[in-house]
């Protein structure tokens, strides 16, 4: 009996399986989600990764991804009602992106949090952005297979080495959201160029082409409601607020022409004065001089402290 017993206990994990196991033949794997409004109905677009051309790489005809889109009154029912093109249920555990419509922040992303929150398969370690164009996930991208892996590594670089990116994931954006004192800050997106030609896969073939997805500056809120973007300085004022500046340039300007001194390092503290209703902001670092167009005498002590005059500018930008 006892033999019986530790048998069963021995074979009894191997007996178990998984409640919700789907084949993965019947998925359509999502890397990257966009979602606009019309009226209202919304119009949601979803990047799936093309199977067939992952698995054979002789299939050179064959696009890298597939793009659906449809416009319903809810996203769960935009995205559900997919499969009548699709012949696989859309499947976005594997989120990387999602890219929320200017018009419809303006609005207000209350509901898109709501849906986001609520789907069990959605993981909380992707991106958000905000478009100021349409069809950004349509745009074929020349380096990257994958418009959303595209997007992802431009959004890295853009944060590590110029400091004007903000990297807020999901998880990142509702513990702002939901926080009273808090407002909301997210990177924005826009399409230049020629959008009909450069959604042709030849102009890959161009050493400049057609249509480009650039990164923009910081997209700013007022509780849920999109009112407005900041400047190119306003955005590195920002991330040195926030302590999210690893790497970027400043300009120290002098009588005769300027000296650019790149920051390798830096630490903001801030410190809440609420007697005096002010926020006292300490910026601290290092740089290194990068390159000088100026006759100034860098041996002087008064000019090497121009540089830290920039960093007080730098913060009035983001207190204004």
């Amino acid at each position: 009996m006892k033999k019986i017993i530790i048998l069963l206990i021995i074979l009894l994990p191997l007996l178990t399986g998984c409640y919700n196991y789907r084949e993965l033949n019947d998925l359509s794997i999502v890397t990257a989600m966009s979602i606009e409004k019309n009226n209202d109905l919304y119009k949601v677009t979803v990047q799936v990764v093309n199977p067939r051309k992952d698995t054979d790489a002789s299939k050179g005809n064959q696009p890298s991804f597939i793009t659906y889109n449809n416009t319903s009154k809810s996203i769960q029912q935009a995205l559900r009602e997919m499969i009548k093109d699709s012949p696989n249920k859309m499947y976005a555990a594997h989120l990387q992106l999602v890219i929320i419509d200017e018009e419809l922040a303006k609005d207000g992303i209350s509901p898109i949090l709501d849906f986001l929150i609520r789907d069990p398969e959605l993981r909380d370690e992707f991106y958000v952005l905000i478009s100021q164009d349409k069809n950004i996930l349509e745009t074929i991208t020349p380096l990257d297979n994958l418009t959303s892996s595209n997007i992802t590594k431009s959004l890295k670089n853009l944060n590590k080495y110029l400091g004007l990116a903000s990297l807020t994931t999901y998880n990142d954006l509702m513990d702002t959201y939901l926080d009273d004192k808090k407002e909301l800050a997210l990177p924005s997106i826009k399409l230049e160029g020629n959008i009909k030609e450069g959604n042709d896969k030849d102009d890959l073939e161009k050493t400049d082409t057609e249509a480009k997805l650039v990164l923009s500056n910081m997209a700013i809120f007022k509780k849920d409601k999109l009112i407005g973007y900041l400047d190119e300085n306003e955005s590195i004022a920002y991330n040195f607020i926030k302590d999210n500046i690893t790497n970027t340039l400043i300009e120290s300007k002098y009588d005769d022409g300027f000296i650019i001194h790149e920051i390798i390092s830096s630490k903001t503290k801030v410190e809440l004065d609420p007697k005096k209703n002010k926020v006292n902001i300490t910026l601290s670092g290092t740089s290194s001089i990068s390159e000088v167009y100026s006759k100034t005498n860098l041996t002087e002590y008064k000019n090497i402290k121009l540089t830290e005059n920039d960093f007080r500018e730098l913060s009035r930008y983001a207190s204004d």
